[in-house]
């Protein structure tokens, strides 16, 4: 199965950057708005309908919750999940290029 018919397919950190940022201006209240603002600033091949970018999304959620939980011990509802995802895949951009 190529990347373009696997709905769960890697997304690359430019991918979920682009998804923060489309987020972050559109809302979780428009996907479709989101799927297509991400396919017009990538050449990927990534299969993005508005319910992958949604799935992603939730996805990306948990997973920082997650990381949060664990080094912080502490549930801050308050935080910007937008802004943890941009500001960690921002850093581990950072160390990609050092490297």
């Amino acid at each position: 199965m190529s990347r373009t018919e696997d709905p769960n397919a890697n997304w690359t950190t430019w991918e979920e950057l682009l998804l923060a940022f489309a987020v972050n201006r559109h809302s979780t209240k428009s996907w479709d708005s989101i799927a297509i603002e991400i396919q017009n600033r990538t050449s990927s091949s990534l299969l993005l309908t508005a319910d992958n970018c949604k799935q992603k999304y939730h996805e990306l959620q948990r997973r920082f919750k997650a990381v949060d939980d664990k080094t912080n011990g502490v549930d801050d509802e308050s935080d910007n999940c937008d802004d943890k995802i941009q500001t960690r895949r921002a850093i581990c951009l950072e160390v990609g290029f050092k490297v």
